[in-house]
Protein backbone atom coordinates (compact mmCIF):
# COMPACT_ATOMS: atom_id res chain seq x y z
CA UNK A 1 0.00 0.00 0.00
CA UNK A 2 3.01 2.31 0.45
CA UNK A 3 4.78 3.10 -2.83
CA UNK A 4 8.38 1.88 -3.01
CA UNK A 5 9.60 5.40 -3.86
CA UNK A 6 7.59 7.06 -1.14
CA UNK A 7 9.34 9.05 1.59
CA UNK A 8 7.12 7.13 4.01
CA UNK A 9 8.15 3.69 5.21
CA UNK A 10 6.32 1.32 7.51
CA UNK A 11 7.96 1.02 10.91
CA UNK A 12 5.46 -1.19 12.73
CA UNK A 13 1.97 -2.49 12.06
CA UNK A 14 0.36 -2.15 15.48
CA UNK A 15 -3.14 -3.38 14.68
CA UNK A 16 -4.99 -5.14 11.87
CA UNK A 17 -8.65 -6.03 12.28
CA UNK A 18 -11.15 -7.59 9.89
CA UNK A 19 -14.64 -6.34 10.67
CA UNK A 20 -17.51 -8.35 9.19
CA UNK A 21 -20.45 -7.23 11.32
CA UNK A 22 -21.79 -4.88 8.62
CA UNK A 23 -22.15 -7.60 5.98
CA UNK A 24 -19.04 -6.54 4.06
CA UNK A 25 -15.53 -7.06 5.39
CA UNK A 26 -13.81 -3.84 6.36
CA UNK A 27 -10.14 -3.65 7.28
CA UNK A 28 -8.93 -1.38 10.08
CA UNK A 29 -5.20 -0.79 10.45
CA UNK A 30 -3.20 1.31 12.87
CA UNK A 31 0.52 1.70 12.18
CA UNK A 32 3.65 3.62 13.01
CA UNK A 33 5.52 5.02 10.00
CA UNK A 34 8.81 6.81 9.35
CA UNK A 35 8.90 9.94 7.21
CA UNK A 36 12.12 11.07 5.53
CA UNK A 37 12.82 14.33 3.72
CA UNK A 38 13.19 13.03 0.14
CA UNK A 39 12.64 14.45 -3.31
CA UNK A 40 9.63 13.06 -5.13
CA UNK A 41 10.22 9.65 -6.81
CA UNK A 42 13.89 9.68 -5.82
CA UNK A 43 14.72 7.33 -2.94
CA UNK A 44 18.45 8.20 -3.12
CA UNK A 45 17.88 11.91 -2.47
CA UNK A 46 16.81 11.60 1.16
CA UNK A 47 18.54 14.01 3.49
CA UNK A 48 20.57 12.61 6.35
CA UNK A 49 19.22 12.59 9.85
CA UNK A 50 16.74 10.49 11.77
CA UNK A 51 13.29 10.05 10.22
CA UNK A 52 10.20 11.56 11.78
CA UNK A 53 7.85 9.10 13.47
CA UNK A 54 4.14 9.38 12.81
CA UNK A 55 1.04 7.29 13.40
CA UNK A 56 -1.60 6.46 10.81
CA UNK A 57 -5.00 4.78 10.95
CA UNK A 58 -6.65 3.41 7.81
CA UNK A 59 -10.16 2.03 7.22
CA UNK A 60 -11.19 0.48 3.93
CA UNK A 61 -11.24 -2.65 1.82
CA UNK A 62 -8.40 -4.66 0.36
CA UNK A 63 -8.04 -6.93 -2.63
CA UNK A 64 -5.56 -9.40 -1.21
CA UNK A 65 -2.81 -7.07 0.01
CA UNK A 66 -3.62 -4.32 -2.51
CA UNK A 67 -5.71 -1.25 -1.86
CA UNK A 68 -9.28 -1.54 -3.14
CA UNK A 69 -11.35 1.17 -1.45
CA UNK A 70 -10.56 3.90 1.05
CA UNK A 71 -13.18 4.74 3.67
CA UNK A 72 -11.07 6.95 5.92
CA UNK A 73 -7.50 7.67 7.00
CA UNK A 74 -5.61 9.90 9.39
CA UNK A 75 -1.88 10.51 9.93
CA UNK A 76 -0.35 12.69 12.58
CA UNK A 77 3.02 13.39 14.17
CA UNK A 78 3.21 12.81 17.88
CA UNK A 79 5.59 11.48 20.48
CA UNK A 80 6.23 7.77 20.27
CA UNK A 81 3.80 5.98 22.54
CA UNK A 82 4.98 3.30 24.93
CA UNK A 83 4.98 -0.41 24.16
CA UNK A 84 2.29 -0.84 26.81
CA UNK A 85 0.03 1.69 25.06
CA UNK A 86 0.66 0.04 21.69
CA UNK A 87 -0.23 -3.33 23.21
CA UNK A 88 -3.46 -1.86 24.60
CA UNK A 89 -4.40 -0.58 21.14
CA UNK A 90 -3.50 -3.90 19.54
CA UNK A 91 -5.76 -5.90 21.86
CA UNK A 92 -8.94 -3.79 21.88
CA UNK A 93 -12.01 -4.77 19.88
CA UNK A 94 -11.86 -1.97 17.30
CA UNK A 95 -14.68 -3.48 15.24
CA UNK A 96 -16.99 -2.84 18.17
CA UNK A 97 -15.48 0.36 19.55
CA UNK A 98 -14.92 2.17 16.24
CA UNK A 99 -18.29 1.27 14.73
CA UNK A 100 -20.60 4.28 14.42
CA UNK A 101 -23.87 3.43 16.19
CA UNK A 102 -25.71 0.66 14.30
CA UNK A 103 -24.58 1.85 10.87
CA UNK A 104 -22.21 0.26 8.38
CA UNK A 105 -19.56 2.89 9.10
CA UNK A 106 -16.49 2.84 11.32
CA UNK A 107 -15.01 6.08 12.62
CA UNK A 108 -11.32 6.89 12.88
CA UNK A 109 -9.63 7.10 16.25
CA UNK A 110 -8.68 10.73 16.93
CA UNK A 111 -6.37 11.00 19.96
CA UNK A 112 -6.91 13.73 22.52
CA UNK A 113 -4.83 16.76 21.59
CA UNK A 114 -5.20 16.59 17.81
CA UNK A 115 -8.98 16.81 17.54
CA UNK A 116 -9.09 20.62 17.36
CA UNK A 117 -9.41 22.06 13.85
CA UNK A 118 -6.50 24.46 14.36
CA UNK A 119 -4.14 21.50 14.79
CA UNK A 120 -2.49 20.61 11.47
CA UNK A 121 -2.32 16.92 10.55
CA UNK A 122 -0.33 15.14 7.85
CA UNK A 123 -3.56 13.63 6.54
CA UNK A 124 -7.18 13.77 7.62
CA UNK A 125 -9.79 11.97 5.55
CA UNK A 126 -12.78 11.28 7.85
CA UNK A 127 -15.19 8.50 6.94
CA UNK A 128 -18.00 10.20 4.96
CA UNK A 129 -21.52 8.98 5.68
CA UNK A 130 -22.83 10.74 2.57
CA UNK A 131 -21.33 9.68 -0.81
CA UNK A 132 -21.68 13.24 -2.12
CA UNK A 133 -19.04 14.36 0.37
CA UNK A 134 -16.33 12.11 -1.06
CA UNK A 135 -15.41 14.38 -3.97
CA UNK A 136 -14.83 17.39 -1.72
CA UNK A 137 -12.76 15.29 0.67
CA UNK A 138 -10.54 13.95 -2.12
CA UNK A 139 -9.70 17.51 -3.21
CA UNK A 140 -8.55 18.68 0.22
CA UNK A 141 -7.95 15.36 2.02
CA UNK A 142 -10.18 16.68 4.74
CA UNK A 143 -8.07 19.71 5.66
CA UNK A 144 -10.72 22.19 4.50
CA UNK A 145 -12.68 23.83 7.31
CA UNK A 146 -15.48 24.98 5.00
CA UNK A 147 -17.75 21.96 5.32
CA UNK A 148 -21.23 22.92 6.45
CA UNK A 149 -21.31 19.72 8.50
CA UNK A 150 -18.07 20.45 10.39
CA UNK A 151 -18.29 19.33 14.00
CA UNK A 152 -17.79 22.42 16.20
CA UNK A 153 -16.21 20.22 18.88
CA UNK A 154 -13.39 19.22 16.53
CA UNK A 155 -12.43 16.20 14.45
CA UNK A 156 -14.56 13.16 15.20
CA UNK A 157 -13.19 10.69 12.65
CA UNK A 158 -16.43 10.69 10.68
CA UNK A 159 -18.18 13.26 8.49
CA UNK A 160 -21.92 13.75 8.04
CA UNK A 161 -25.10 14.84 9.72
CA UNK A 162 -25.32 11.89 12.08
CA UNK A 163 -27.77 9.04 12.45
CA UNK A 164 -30.62 11.21 13.79
CA UNK A 165 -30.87 13.66 10.88
CA UNK A 166 -34.27 12.20 9.92
CA UNK A 167 -35.66 13.75 13.11
CA UNK A 168 -35.04 17.26 11.77
CA UNK A 169 -33.36 20.23 13.41
CA UNK A 170 -32.64 20.38 17.12
CA UNK A 171 -35.26 22.14 19.21
CA UNK A 172 -35.05 23.14 22.86
CA UNK A 173 -38.06 24.00 25.01
CA UNK A 174 -37.51 25.81 28.31
CA UNK A 175 -40.29 26.05 30.88
CA UNK A 176 -40.48 29.56 32.36
CA UNK A 177 -42.44 30.21 35.56
CA UNK A 178 -43.05 33.64 37.03
CA UNK A 179 -43.98 33.84 40.73
CA UNK A 180 -44.52 36.74 43.11
CA UNK A 181 -42.84 36.33 46.52
CA UNK A 182 -42.89 39.18 49.06
CA UNK A 183 -43.76 41.67 46.34
CA UNK A 184 -40.80 40.49 44.24
CA UNK A 185 -40.88 38.53 41.02
CA UNK A 186 -39.10 35.17 40.94
CA UNK A 187 -38.31 33.87 37.47
CA UNK A 188 -37.70 30.12 37.20
CA UNK A 189 -36.05 28.75 34.06
CA UNK A 190 -35.05 25.13 33.59
CA UNK A 191 -34.44 22.67 30.79
CA UNK A 192 -34.66 19.82 33.29
CA UNK A 193 -36.49 19.40 36.57
CA UNK A 194 -33.28 18.87 38.51
CA UNK A 195 -31.46 21.81 36.90
CA UNK A 196 -33.59 24.91 37.46
CA UNK A 197 -32.17 28.43 37.59
CA UNK A 198 -33.80 31.14 39.72
CA UNK A 199 -33.65 34.85 38.95
CA UNK A 200 -34.95 37.74 41.08
CA UNK A 201 -36.53 40.54 39.03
Amino acid sequence: MIHQYSNVTLDELILVALCKDTGRTKVIMHMRVHIRNCQKNSPNSCKSGPPISAYCSWIGRLNGTAHRKLDGAVCYITEKISEEEEWTIATIDVCKLWRYADTKYYRLLIPVGIEKWKKQLLLYYPVPTDPSMRQELMKTMGQSHQSEHMNPQGRAGILGQGVLKHLGENLMELPILLRVIAKKYLLKVGAQLYNIMYYML
